[in-house]
């Protein structure tokens, strides 16, 4: 997002951004009061909520699309909570490739049971796939299910473009 200001005023105005911990003004003072009062990252219980919906979440009957989009939701949100002080930049890469492991992980722990084969041929894979692939190949598995299948709980009739009709042998009379 772009930062509101007044051009109008040559005056020190402050500048109003989508994080307020950015907040410039000309009172340190008033500084740290819209920090406490309007900034959630020191919210501990709603980190903890977000933690937990994220780590309970299981795709259940919705589609893994939706199940993918929500789990990354909430690790978008748990993302703006994280504020690190490193000292040395090896160790943000190596926290980012934990954190993207724990990720994959938690990712293919929620799929449902009958999506086993995929997940075994993703953590197969030398080294991990990154969590959009993984995604993209359990995507692949899901359609080829539909498709293939009517008993899925996504599948029904009307995503056919095609269907077929057995007709019985008295239905063939009076055909040359």
């Amino acid at each position: 997002m772009s930062d509101i200001s007044s051009s109008t005023s040559p005056s020190p105005t402050p500048k109003i951004t989508s994080n307020p911990k950015k907040f410039s003004g000309s009172n340190a003072q008033s500084d740290s009061s819209v920090c406490e009062t309007y900034s959630s990252t020191d919210n501990i219980a709603e980190l903890y909520h977000i933690e937990d919906q994220a780590a309970t979440l299981k795709q259940g009957t919705i589609p893994v699309t939706l199940y993918y989009i929500t789990l990354t939701t909430f690790w978008q949100q748990l993302d703006l909570y994280a504020q690190h002080d490193w000292a040395d930049p090896r160790d943000v890469a190596l926290y980012q490739q934990i954190i993207t492991q724990q990720r994959l992980f938690q990712f293919l722990q929620g799929l449902n049971n009958d999506l086993d084969e995929v997940c075994g041929r993703v953590l197969a894979i030398s080294p991990l796939p990154s969590l959009r692939e993984a995604f993209s190949m359990v995507k692949k598995e899901e359609s080829r299910r539909c498709v293939m299948l009517l008993d899925e709980p996504y599948s029904t009739p009307k995503r056919f473009a095609l269907l077929t009709h057995q007709s019985s042998p008295s239905s063939k009379r009076g055909r040359p």
